[in-house]
């Protein structure tokens, strides 16, 4: 058995395209670095913004310092796909491209598979019939075919992302909701229960994941107890220090945990 040490500095060691490779391999899961690398947008071709990632077991760092436009081939089988976009690494003929990956068209399509030198950045939906790509349902992932805007119509926006190392995370902005607070907490504070149903696509939670929520209103207003209940369902309940009726109120949540 061989030991190596990676890397002596003495200007004759000889090392391979695999040993600079090693480390990021060993020390970083696949996925975008950042948040606004490799952004998806589209018409009936779709944009894919400049970006830094990790590709594959391998250790590949892919950079992009210029937007790409990535044709969506046509519909028109009578149902609806999902094409995935890609990054892709062919390490045979030294070759990275943004691709996009054709689903198959059915009335209820899923995201295509994929090879294992190929990290998922969005599943396009390509409507039958479709002249151009709807920005709304282009659903973004974070690293693999993991999670995507359920919904964001400027007063509500929830995400969800199933990541490589089974972890799963639902996180959100939920807004114009109003609330009742009517029962007794002790002798001072008053509370109500409140429950909000997850994204419906999103796998459920297993065991009891970490869970946080913030309340924003016009009033005293604080979360405790929370939970989520049949992995798909947050539920916490709301304390104030006074009794209040049709109060207008939004919340924050993150939730952090493994997925069934």
């Amino acid at each position: 058995m061989a030991v190596r040490t990676l890397f002596y500095p003495d200007g004759e060691t000889v090392y391979q395209a695999s040993d600079f490779m090693a480390p990021w391999g060993r020390l970083l899961s696949n996925g975008v670095f950042s948040q606004g690398d490799f952004n998806i947008s589209a018409d009936l071709a779709v944009s894919v913004s400049a970006g830094c990632a990790k590709v594959s077991g391998g250790g590949y760092i892919v950079v992009s310092d210029s937007t790409v436009s990535v044709p969506i081939e046509a519909n028109t089988s009578g149902y609806n796909r999902l094409d995935g976009i890609v990054i892709e690494v062919d390490s045979v003929n030294n070759k990275t491209s943004i691709k996009a990956v054709k689903g198959i068209p059915s009335s209820s399509p899923v995201p295509p598979a994929l090879a294992s030198n190929q990290l998922p950045l969005a599943a396009v939906y390509v409507g039958n019939n479709a002249s151009a790509i709807d920005d709304n349902t282009v659903r973004t992932f974070v690293d693999g075919y993991i999670g995507y805007i359920d919904k964001d119509d400027g007063t509500t926006s929830e995400h969800w992302a199933k990541h490589s190392d089974g972890t799963l995370e639902c996180w959100g902005f939920v807004s114009y909701h109003t609330l009742t607070i009517s029962g007794a907490y002790g002798s001072v504070f008053w509370y109500n229960d409140y429950t909000h149903n997850l994204p419906s696509d999103m796998p459920a939670f297993a065991d009891t994941p970490y869970v946080d929520v913030n309340t924003i209103s016009g009033g005293l207003l604080f979360a405790f107890n929370e939970t989520v209940q049949n992995g798909k369902t947050l539920h916490f309940s709301i304390m104030s220090p006074q009794k209040v009726s049709n109060l207008n109120f939004q919340f924050t949540y993150h939730i952090k945990g493994r997925w069934k």
